[in-house]
């Protein structure tokens, strides 16, 4: 039992449950991925696998994950769900949500979803593997509808971000960039959208980003702005100053103004 003690201490679990338990063909079950951690995990990957004759994936939702930054947004593929995500810091406790997927029940029988390939790290500075243990979860599918999983309606915004400029001779050729990140505890985050004007109170023109995103005015006298959109549509906006006022050949065009100014007044108190 001693010679136990260390490794029941540092392993890491995680969990596949299920919301409703009762299904039948044509219903939507939620399946949530969890975690477990006594010792702080900073990085979690793998691959949620389930049987697409029997499950079809409608959607995810990452939006009360303890990740809060994603290198590969959970997304499905040919073989499964594959995810793979960033805690700075680390994550410890038990039950700490990853994401949800959502099947729609197509045959009845049972369907079995497991967690393969699964890569914990601990937040110890060399990126130590941590031990992980998983049990898979079998759906019971009848063969009548029972009702199914139903969401509540997302009305809430995104949680309030912030953006950061950056620039690095490693990344864009040295351009200037906006680096940003937001949470959604409802439905989780959509999308981002940026926009850059110089003038206020003008329309702002919208693009599709991720993050980080190279600035169109690399003289940085537009201020940015991001909007986080969740899948529900709800939006939040971010808004970065801009650094300055005029552009190099504005401020020689401004001078060179000036000086014919104070030229025109000298003569002028000459005549």
């Amino acid at each position: 039992m001693f010679l136990c003690l260390p490794y029941a201490a540092s392993a890491a679990s995680a969990s596949i449950s299920q919301m409703p338990q009762d299904i039948g063909v044509g219903d939507t079950v939620a399946v949530f991925l969890r975690v477990s951690a006594s010792t702080p995990v900073n990085t979690f990957s793998g691959m949620l696998l389930y049987p697409k004759g029997k499950l079809e994936l409608m959607s995810l939702n990452d939006g009360n994950s303890v990740i809060n930054l994603w290198l590969t947004k959970p997304t499905g593929g040919t073989d499964g769900i594959v995810f793979e995500g960033l805690v700075p810091g680390g994550y410890s406790g038990n039950d700490g949500m990853l994401f949800t997927a959502f099947f729609k029940a197509k045959e009845p029988g049972s369907a079995e979803v497991s967690l393969d390939n699964a890569v914990f790290l601990r937040n110890d500075g060399s990126g130590s593997a941590e031990d992980v243990s998983n049990k898979a979860l079998v759906i019971n599918i009848a063969a009548q509808a029972r009702g199914g999983y139903t969401e509540s309606a997302d009305t809430d915004p995104p949680e309030p971000f912030y953006i950061q400029l950056g620039s690095s001779p490693d990344l864009f050729d040295g351009r200037s960039y906006v680096a940003f990140t937001a949470a959604d505890k409802g439905s989780g985050i959509s999308h981002y959208d940026v926009a850059e004007s110089r003038i206020p109170f003008m329309p702002l023109r919208w693009r599709r980003a991720e993050s980080p995103s190279v600035l169109e005015d690399q003289y940085l006298t537009s201020g940015a702005y991001v909007k986080a959109v969740d899948n529900a549509g709800n939006e939040r906006v971010a808004a970065y100053p801009r650094t300055h006022v005029f552009r190099p050949y504005e401020l020689l065009a401004l001078g060179i103004l000036i000086v014919l100014f104070a030229l025109y007044y000298y003569v002028k108190r000459k005549v």
